[in-house]
């Protein structure tokens, strides 16, 4: 077991959680898998949307913009990063079977080049980009859309205007041209603080993006959505049913104070 999950999970038994009515929450995946160690399991998911599915309202992130606060239960919605085949083997019969929408967020070169975007990635080393193919008949299903994730998975606040347009706007349209489908979302590659400034949210609005994802933890309030500062809650396999629940209900944002003075 990884000792900083140990630490977190202690510290999360004494952590008084906020309310969650009023908020979006955003769940980050990456992988469901049963052969590969360090990925979120099947039956785990499982369990995991079934859950969701009881005590929550899954939205399509597409539809942020006409979200209101006339829902009776808190909002949640769930976002794949980078494009692994196993999206498509495990994750999506068990959204088709109950029947919950998720947003893939498509690194391009990955997909559409077969750059190995995930080499330096030593979770996720082995696995296999999605094919054209599959996310075709992933988008076909209804319920999953797709975002960018950058051309090369670039933290953006580290490169000049040509690398911003490439990494945000000819994504953008690689993706549309290749799926005949609009892209209204993107979802910063690393995702911290520092690795987006204001310079690279400006390409963000000048190619017509409507809401963009960071990997700062915590949830949103509806009523004042920043919509290119929307933050997330990471989900993976360290995470037992009960470190589910509390991330989800709370009592795991003590994380987003901790994120925040690792920035100052």
């Amino acid at each position: 077991m990884n000792i900083k999950h140990i630490i977190k999970r202690a510290i999360s038994l004494c952590y008084s959680c906020s309310g969650r009515n009023g908020k979006l929450i955003i769940l980050t995946y990456h992988s469901v898998n049963p052969q590969n160690r360090y990925s979120v399991k099947p039956e785990d998911f499982e369990f995991q949307m079934k859950y969701l599915k009881d005590n929550f309202e899954i939205i399509n992130l597409n539809e942020i913009e006409r979200v209101n606060l006339n829902y009776t239960k808190p909002l949640v919605a769930i976002i794949f990063d980078d494009g692994y085949e196993d999206n498509y083997f495990y994750a999506l019969p068990i959204l088709k079977k109950l029947n919950i929408p998720a947003t893939i967020a498509i690194t391009t070169d990955f997909i559409l080049n077969g750059s190995l975007i995930n080499e330096e990635w030593f979770f996720y080393k082995d696995l296999n980009p999605l094919k054209k193919d599959q996310i075709k008949k992933m988008l076909n299903s209804g319920l999953i859309n797709i975002a960018s994730h950058g051309k090369t998975h670039q933290k953006l606040s580290f490169l000049n205007e040509q690398q911003l347009k490439e990494e945000v706007c000819l994504s953008k349209n690689l993706l549309e041209e290749a799926f005949s489908t609009k892209i209204a979302i993107f979802v910063y590659p690393f995702g911290q603080k520092k690795d987006f400034d204001p310079h690279a949210i400006k390409f963000l609005e000048e190619c017509d993006y409507k809401i963009a994802c960071t990997n700062m933890w915590g949830v949103n309030k509806i009523n004042s959505l920043d919509r290119f500062y929307l933050k997330r809650i990471e989900i993976n396999y360290l995470d037992n049913k009960r470190d589910f629940v509390d991330k989800i209900n709370g009592k795991w944002d003590f994380i987003a104070c901790y994120q925040n003075l690792k920035m100052v």
